[in-house]
C-alpha cells in the first residue's frame, strides 16, 4: 500500500524548510511566530501552488491565502472532482483537508461534485476523505488499519526508519487510531530511542554538533525505508548523501528527521514532553542567516549545506557570511533562549 505520498504531498512536505516550517506550526509555542506563518505563506501563494500546505498555518491565515486562489482552484477541478495532478487522489485530499481547515469548503462553490470519486470506495484516501472530510460516522476501516499495521516490525519501526514510522503513525491518527493504541504506543517508544541529547558529527565533513535530536544510526536504513513507504518519489535527495561512505556528507537529515518526529509526536499528544519541547527549541536555534545591508539577520529556512563550512551558503566571496558567523549567531541563540527562561 502506497500512502506515504499523503505525508509528502499534503502534510509534512519532506522537503527541507518545508517540512520543518510545518513540525514548529503544530506546536503550540510557535504557532504565533509572525516569521513562521509568512514564510508558510509564502510556500502557499509561490509559484508551486503548493495550496494543500495551507493547512499548517492558523485558520485565519489558511484563508486569507486561499481565498487569494480560490478562482485558480476552482477552475482546475476536473469533471470527476478531482484535482489533476500526479496521484490525483492523493492531492485532491490534501486540498480538500486544507479548503476544510480554511472554512472554505462548500460545495456549491465548486464546479463538480468534490466526493464522486471517494463515495462508495474503501481504499485508504477514500476512507481518509469519508471519515475527515465528509464527515462519515459508518467508515469501516478495519482492513486498511490492517493493512497498515501488517509491516511493522517487533521493535515498533516500519522498516528501521524515522520517516517511515512517522509516516504511518501521522496516517493512523489521521484514521482515528491514537497514541492508547498499543501498537501505536510500541511506535512512539521506538521513536523515542531515536532521539538523541547530544550528537555529534559522524561523517568527514560534517562539522556542525547537533543537539536535541531525532536521527537514526542506520543510514541507509532510514532512506531505504522511505522508498519502501514512497517508491514513487525516489530517492529523497536530503537522505541520499548518507549512502556515499567515509566521504560522505550530511546535508540537513539531522533536522529534517528531527522535524518529521516532532510533527507526528505533537499531533499524538507528546507536545509537553520535555525532549519534544528542547528539540524544538533546538532546531529552531539552528534556522539560517543572511546579509542584508552589511548586517547579519535572521533567514527562516533550513536549506541544503546549512551545516556545512565549505557550503556556498557561507562563501564571504558569495555570501558575506562566513560558517564562524554562522555557529556565533547560533550560540548567541542559545545564550539568548536560556536567559529568556531563567
Amino acid at each position: 500500500m502506497r500512502f506515504s505520498s499523503l505525508s509528502m504531498v499534503s502534510t509534512t512536505h519532506l522537503r527541507c524548510t518545508d517540512g520543518i516550517i510545518a513540525a514548529l506550526l503544530t506546536h503550540p509555542n510557535y504557532q504565533s511566530n509572525k516569521e513562521l506563518i509568512q514564510e508558510a505563506r509564502k510556500l502557499v501563494l509561490s509559484h508551486r501552488r503548493k495550496w494543500a500546505y495551507a493547512f499548517h498555518l492558523p485558520k485565519e491565515e489558511a484563508k486569507k491565502a486561499l481565498m487569494k486562489y480560490l478562482p485558480d482552484i476552482i477552475k482546475k477541478q476536473q469533471s470527476s472532482g478531482l484535482w489533476k495532478r500526479k496521484y490525483a487522489e492523493v492531492y485532491t485530499y490534501g486540498l480538500l483537508r486544507a479548503l476544510k481547515h480554511a472554512e472554505l469548503l462548500e460545495q456549491d462553490t465548486f464546479r463538480y461534485d468534490l466526493y464522486q470519486t471517494f463515495r462508495e470506495k474503501t481504499d485508504l484516501i477514500s476512507n481518509l476523505v469519508r471519515k475527515n472530510i465528509m464527515n462519515e460516522n459508518n467508515v469501516n476501516m478495519k482492513n486498511v488499519v490492517a493493512e497498515l499495521f501488517f509491516n511493522q516490525q517487533e521493535n515498533g519501526s516500519w522498516h528501521n526508519s524515522l520517516s517511515a514510522t512517522c509516516f504511518q503513525l501521522q496516517i493512523l491518527n489521521e484514521l482515528g487510531i491514537d497514541a492508547s493504541h498499543e501498537l501505536v504506543s510500541l511506535a512512539i517508544k521506538w521513536l523515542f530511542k531515536q532521539f538523541h541529547k547530544t550528537f555529534e558529527g559522524r561523517a568527514k565533513t560534517w562539522k556542525f554538533d547537533f543537539e536535541n535530536i531525532f536521527l537514526t544510526d542506520n543510514y541507509a536504513a532510514e532512506q531505504n525505508g522511505f522508498q519502501q513507504v514512497a517508491p514513487e518519489h525516489g530517492r529523497n535527495p536530503c537522505m541520499c548523501s548518507l549512502l556515499s561512505g567515509v566521504d560522505s556528507v550530511i546535508i540537513q537529515n539531522p533536522a529534517i528527521t528531527t522535524g518529521i518526529a516532532l510533527y507526528t509526536l505533537t499531533r499524538l499528544g507528546y507536545g509537553n514532553d520535555k525532549r519534544i519541547i528542547d528539540a524544538y527549541e533546538s532546531l529552531y536555534n539552528i534556522r539560517g542567516i543572511q546579509l542584508v545591508d552589511g548586517e547579519i539577520n535572521d533567514n527562516i529556512g533550513w536549506c541544503t549545506g546549512l551545516y556545512r563550512p565549505k557550503s556556498v551558503n557561507y562563501d564571504p566571496k558569495r555570501s558575506g557570511v562566513s560558517f564562524d558567523d554562522y555557529l556565533q549567531v547560533v550560540k548567541e541563540r542559545k545564550m539568548k533562549q536560556r536567559k529568556n527562561k531563567d
